[in-house]
């Protein structure tokens, strides 16, 4: 899992996570729902977008981390490859 704070004239926050689905019907309208109530709750701040990604697309680094630049790239420019 990993949040992803863009600073700019304001600052967004976005939810973005590697997802599988196992041969289970999945409702992703009520999952996005619900991950952005939980945020909002626990967190006290709101989820300018979740991104749910297929396995194995976000790069990482040579030490294993997220690459944060890349998905912050992505995010910006519009180019989100979703799984749903």
């Amino acid at each position: 899992m990993q949040w992803l704070v863009i600073k700019g004239s304001k600052t967004n926050l976005f939810f973005v996570n590697a997802f599988k689905c196992i041969g289970v019907a999945v409702n992703f309208d009520g999952l996005i729902d619900k991950l952005r109530s939980v945020v909002s709750e626990c967190h006290g701040v709101a989820a300018s977008g979740v991104y749910l990604l297929q396995p194995r697309t976000i790069p990482k680094t040579s030490s294993g981390k997220i690459a944060r630049q890349w998905v912050k790239k992505v995010i910006l420019n519009c180019i989100v490859i979703i799984v749903v």
